[in-house]
């Protein structure tokens, strides 16, 4: 019998909305007790130029 291994979840990048597998992210940050992924590092530092922006802090982390 074959077996699926189990899929990995993707993330999303709050500042454009791509995506991703967790290990293929180009950046990560910590904010707040969350691990952010970013796809780019340009959606990185858009990110912390405003984080405010792009993290609602009313909701749970992905």
């Amino acid at each position: 019998m074959k077996t699926q291994a189990d899929p990995v979840k993707k993330v999303r990048d709050p500042v454009c909305g791509m995506r991703f597998k967790p290990d293929k992210a180009a950046s990560i940050v910590e904010y707040r007790g969350r691990t952010i992924f970013f796809c780019a590092d340009a959606c990185r530092r858009q990110f912390e130029a405003d984080p405010k922006r792009y993290v609602n802090d009313d909701e749970s982390p992905e």
